[in-house]
């Protein structure tokens, strides 16, 4: 989680064929996290949000929840559905799509690094 930046294109740890990896990129490129294994045939990688941000999300998630919990002891039924509606829409659309963006992103740059095909399973 450190923003220097390099010239390496990931940071992490390699033990033999099993890795855990970011992308070396200052902004984005700590959200994802690539874990894996890699053997002479095959390999499998996989990518998750990053814990701190896991973490992150969920504490900001958290205000809506406090906000609809104010709004409903004052009978505000309205505001709570757009409270929701919008929580929702941030957690499904927007960060699912950064996700997505930036989780490919990082597997491009390590099937570059690598100079392999991927399947997808």
């Amino acid at each position: 989680m450190t923003s220097n930046y390099t010239d390496k294109s990931f940071r992490g740890m390699v033990e033999g064929n099993k890795f855990k990896i970011i992308s070396s990129e200052v902004v984005k490129g700590p959200f994802c996290v690539m874990t894996g294994e890699i053997n002479a045939e095959t390999g499998f990688v996989k990518v998750e949000i990053n814990s701190v941000f896991r973490t992150l999300l969920g504490i900001v998630f958290c205000f809506p929840l406090i906000g609809m919990s104010i709004l409903l002891t004052q009978s505000v039924p309205l505001q709570v559905v757009l409270i929701a509606l919008i929580t929702l829409f941030i957690r499904y659309v927007l960060i699912g799509l950064a996700f997505r963006f930036l989780s490919e992103e990082s597997l491009g740059t390590l099937k570059d690094v690598l100079d392999l095909e991927w399947q997808k399973n």
